[in-house]
């Protein structure tokens, strides 16, 4: 039920949602196709005609692009483009993406410099702090396949955020669904494919090789699902 004001609050999990309201007399309304991001709070007005209990509409529309429900400055990186940015690893290459699985790579980017109160970054993984207080070499990592969608804040947090003096990153672990489904990745590269190094004139040694596979799917069906992720590396 809503509120004497008519408003509602929902809190869910990333996904595609359809919104149903109803109400004796008066016409059910349904809203279908609304995705909501990691971090995204939609605002989803249904306007209820009198009418009898039989009758209904169906609206479908996506949610709007403009959040205005928060002043934070960021961008949020759906299923569709996490998948088109995995595996990047090119020099130079700034997505927070490979981040993730990496760790913050870029120079000077330490969650904690000469002061133990100045923290340049933190990264939340399901709505949990993971970000390590002290030391830069030891930063959780994780498989860029076992994440689902990341948003990426750069300034203006709000009171749920802003433990840091710089970016915040919260990301949404993968999970089953009512289908079996799974993934296999494999990234190798060797020095025999490569070309003699301009200034040694010869080949430089490298090998390195790496293993991803994913595999989740139902246990009770639209109640309880699993999902595993599996990745190792290997070079020399």
């Amino acid at each position: 039920m809503t509120d004497q004001r008519g408003a509602y609050r929902i809190p869910v999990r990333i996904g595609v949602y359809k919104i149903t309201a109803e109400l004796a007399g008066f016409k059910a309304v349904t809203r279908d196709g609304v995705e909501l991001l990691v971090g995204q709070t939609a605002t989803i007005n249904l306007q209820m005609a009198t009418g009898g209990v039989t009758e209904s509409l169906t609206v479908t529309a996506e949610a709007p692009l403009i959040e205005t429900a928060t002043s934070s400055l960021g961008t949020s990186m759906d299923p569709r483009r996490c998948r088109s940015c995995r595996r990047r690893a090119a020099t130079g290459c700034r997505s927070p993406c490979w981040h993730l699985e990496t760790g913050p790579t870029i120079r000077g980017a330490t969650p904690v410099q000469d002061r133990v109160d100045v923290r340049e970054f933190q990264l939340n993984v399901d709505g949990m702090q993971v970000t390590s207080n002290l030391g830069t070499g030891n930063q959780s990592r994780y498989s860029n396949d076992s994440i689902a969608e990341f948003q990426f804040i750069s300034s203006r947090f709000d009171a749920t955020q802003g433990r840091s003096s710089g970016v915040q990153v919260n990301a949404v672990t993968k999970s089953g669904t009512n289908k079996f489904s799974g993934s296999l990745v494999g990234n190798f590269r060797n020095s025999a494919l490569n070309a003699a190094d301009p200034v040694l004139l010869q080949v430089v040694p490298y090998s390195d090789q790496q293993i991803s596979g994913t595999y989740g799917g139902p246990i009770v069906h639209d109640k309880l699902h699993f999902f595993a992720n599996y990745e190792y590396e290997h070079s020399l």
